[in-house]
């Protein structure tokens, strides 16, 4: 039995490697399948993932594109001894064109030399795998107009002549006329430690991280000096950065730039990577746009869009941060408030939040994330670092409240990465202001009273936003008290309104008015909560408007009466600071 399960084993083995060894010889051939699904193409074959390098030969210029390691899409280019990077999407098209060109007919018992093939000025050499195919481009052909000669050596088909049309001619040709990479600049903006414009600012990544590209601090002269740079002007900045291509490069050697030049410097975060420097000029010579040379990592030289150039010449001053925070409001995970009456955090859960304290609840998405828009989009004014001073003048020594915030880790650092932690200093009011104080960078900004109160803790912000909610069947009354006139309405049970005052005044109700106030009143929801308690700011001590709604519930086969009333003081973005 052993002898027999050994045999069966042996044999399974002998198959097992008969078969790789089939495969392995199979892919240095042409199937039959794949011979007769390409009948019409210049090459009978086609693997685009085995295809390693292509070489390109035209005149006295031979054009060498090598694939990057294995399962990498990228490819490099050396041109004449010097090397560049490819254009991904041109080498896709110029990839897609060699694979489906087909061709008109085929030539036999010609002289290759009557073809002009002997002497051919243009050829493709492609490298797939075991397979090596040579596409060499030869003199016009009579038929039909614009075609020419081509020859195709390799494959399961012997060497074979053929006429190609003039799209694939042209297209052979716009293709491969210039592959280089028009991109510029050799990093992408998560890549890098550093940026500088010469004698203008300096942006460095901040060690508090911050996972967008934005997560840098500013650097310029006084009165500037070093502050958190805004994520939104650097993003903006740093797209204008990335979309800056050739328009078309110049020869080598490059030339000299003329005129002032401003120098771009560029430190990537991996130490072991080059810097780039490149140097901004006058106008590109013979032609619109800009001159820009690359000095460092590689020499390159471009005519760049003048109108690019110039939205990348910006001033300091377009990056220092005006906001309070600093963090994207779709990278915040957690934020608590805090002040002596009390603490209110929140963290998200899935794909809504949750409140921690000063109870464990769920929470009104809504809410939520209004509040945190509010945050986000808080702007305040800078103060001088004179006038930051003294603490205990602004109300900051010690502060009023304390606002701590956690935002995702950064992209580019990696999984061990630390999450971004932001902090602020709230004040107490002096002279109708709030100061408050990045710990980030130290900036000291003032706001409106009422514009930081969503810097305090406040549960009753984070209620959903519905205020009252009767049924239109339950209203029997309607009241207004504004800028100093009255008027009460009653609704009967068929829903006609009568106007009960002011009396005698001759009036009627206007039903479809009544109708519309009533059902905004009992269907009333805040735009947003402010505070737990009104302040001057918000006009409530003298309201100028007083609305009441009267409904009758009925529960249980009782009737409740019920007074929904509104107060509406001063007013605010997007509507009135109200009371119920």
């Amino acid at each position: 039995m052993n002898l027999k399960a050994h045999r069966t084993n042996i044999v399974l083995g002998v198959l097992a490697l008969l078969v790789a060894l089939v495969v392995i010889w199979d892919r240095g051939r042409v199937s039959t399948t794949e011979a007769e699904q390409r009948s019409y193409q210049l090459f009978d074959a086609w693997r685009p993932d085995e295809i390693t390098r292509v070489e390109i030969r035209q005149g006295k210029h031979l054009r060498s594109l090598v694939r990057g390691a294995s399962g990498d899409r990228n490819w490099s280019m050396s041109l004449d001894g010097q090397s560049s990077d490819v254009d991904e999407q041109s080498m896709s098209h110029l990839l897609l064109t060699l694979e489906f060109a087909g061709f008109e007919r085929r030539i036999e018992g010609v002289e290759r030399a009557k073809l002009g093939l002997d002497t051919s000025s243009s050829s493709f050499a492609i490298h797939m795998g075991k397979l090596r195919y040579e596409l060499r481009i030869g003199g016009p052909a009579p038929s039909p107009k614009g075609a020419r000669y081509a020859e195709v050596e390799g494959g399961a088909r012997p060497t074979t002549v053929y006429v190609i049309g003039a799209k694939l001619v042209d297209s052979l040709r716009t293709q491969t006329s210039d592959l280089r990479s028009k991109r510029l600049v050799p990093y992408f903006s998560s890549e890098l430690r550093s940026l500088a414009l010469s004698g203008r600012w300096t942006l460095k990544r901040g060690a508090w991280a911050g996972r967008t590209s934005g997560a840098f601090l500013l650097e310029a002269a006084a009165p500037i000096g070093t502050v958190r740079a805004s994520w939104r002007a650097v993003d903006a900045w740093l797209t204008v950065l990335g979309n800056l291509e050739a328009l078309r490069f110049l020869p080598r050697p490059a030339p000299t730039n003329s005129g002032p030049v401003v120098k771009l410097v560029l430190v990537p975060l991996d130490s072991k990577l080059p810097r780039a420097v490149l140097e901004i000029g006058a106008r590109c010579p013979k032609g619109p746009g800009r001159l820009l040379i690359r000095r460092e990592p590689d020499l390159v030289a471009a005519c760049v869009n003048a109108s690019l150039v110039k939205k990348l010449l910006v001033d300091a001053a377009q990056f220092v941060d005006e906001h309070v925070i600093g963090t994207v409001e779709s990278d915040v995970v957690e934020l608590r408030l805090s002040d002596e009456r009390g603490i209110v955090e929140i963290a998200r859960k899935g794909k809504g939040w949750r409140m921690r304290k000063p109870d464990e609840a769920a929470l009104d998405s809504v809410a939520a994330d209004a509040l945190l828009g509010r945050l986000v989009r808080l702007e305040g004014q800078r103060i001088s670092a004179e006038q930051a001073a003294d603490l205990g003048a602004l109300g900051l020594d010690p502060p009023r409240a304390k606002v701590r915030l956690i935002g995702l880790p950064e992209r580019s650092v990696g999984p061990k990465a630390e999450d971004r932690v932001e902090k602020v200093d709230v004040g107490a009011v002096v002279d109708g202001k709030r100061y408050v104080k990045r710990l980030d960078d130290g900036v000291v900004m003032a706001l409106a009273e009422d514009q930081a109160t969503a810097l305090l803790p406040a549960p009753s912000v984070l209620r959903a936003n519905s205020i009252f909610a009767a049924r239109r069947e339950h209203v029997t009354g309607l009241q207004l008290d504004c800028g100093g006139k009255r008027q009460k309405l009653t609704r009967d049970l068929a829903g006609a309104w009568t106007l009960i005052e002011p009396k005698s005044s001759g009036l009627r109700a206007d039903l479809g008015q009544a109708n519309e106030l009533a059902d905004a009143l009992r269907s009333l929801a805040a735009i947003r909560w402010v505070a737990e308690e009104p302040n001057a700011a918000h006009g409530l001590s003298a309201p100028w408007c007083t609305l009441q709604l009267d409904v009758l519930e009925r529960k249980d086969e009782e009737e409740i009466p019920r007074q929904l009333k509104v107060r509406l003081g001063s007013a605010a973005a997007g509507g009135y600071y109200a009371q119920h």
